[in-house]
């Protein structure tokens, strides 16, 4: 008896992408004409808040019983008998497993370049009055958070029963050979992990 199992487990990554405040500045601010002593200010902020996880959670099970008997041969109470020989008892199992998943090799670096605060951040103040008090303030602020996490478990269980049965060639004048056959058992599981 011969058994061949083959599984191909392929997953692709979960991911989710939270991104805020990735539009820059439309354009140029500008403030003229202030009067005196006035307060004046131009304030350019750009931030980026991008949030990145993949997570890739495999299982996977082989169960594999196999039982060979052979049949008994009795060759008894003859004058002449012949050869007497049972079969052969023989199992086979191959199990090929395969895991592929595609978390650990996203180009992040392309997606986070993407994702990043830019825009226009210039500004003027001018003709303003006597004794006034005129600030531009630019900032730019990136936040970059990634997990990555893999969790893979493969279980291969084989159990395999081979037995030959039994030769009998007794009480005979003239007997031949008497020869029972082989029980066999052969196993093979390759297991590959890819992440």
């Amino acid at each position: 008896m011969q058994k061949v199992v083959k599984m191909t487990v392929a997953v692709a990554s979960s991911l989710s992408i939270a991104a805020a405040g990735l539009a820059g500045v439309a354009g140029a601010s500008s403030i003229s004409n202030t009067g005196q002593g006035s307060q004046n200010k131009v304030n350019n902020t750009n931030s980026s808040d991008v949030d990145v996880s993949s997570h890739n959670s495999i299982k996977a099970n082989s169960f594999n019983a196999q039982n060979a008997n052979s049949g008994k041969a009795d060759s008894s109470r003859n004058t002449t008998a012949g050869d007497t020989a049972t079969g052969d008892a023989s199992n086979s199992n191959s199990n090929s497993l395969t895991v592929t998943g595609s978390g650990s090799s996203m180009d992040w670096t392309a997606l986070l370049g993407a994702n990043t605060a830019s825009g226009d951040q210039s500004g003027t103040i001018n003709q303003t009055g006597q004794d006034s008090n005129n600030t531009i303030n630019n900032k730019t602020s990136n936040s970059v958070d990634v997990h990555v996490s893999n969790s893979v478990e493969v279980n291969s269980v084989n159990f395999q029963n081979a037995k030959s049965g039994s030769a009998d060639s007794s009480k005979n004048t003239t007997a031949g050979d008497t020869t029972t056959g082989d029980a066999t058992n052969t196993n093979t599981s390759t297991t590959t992990v890819g992440m």
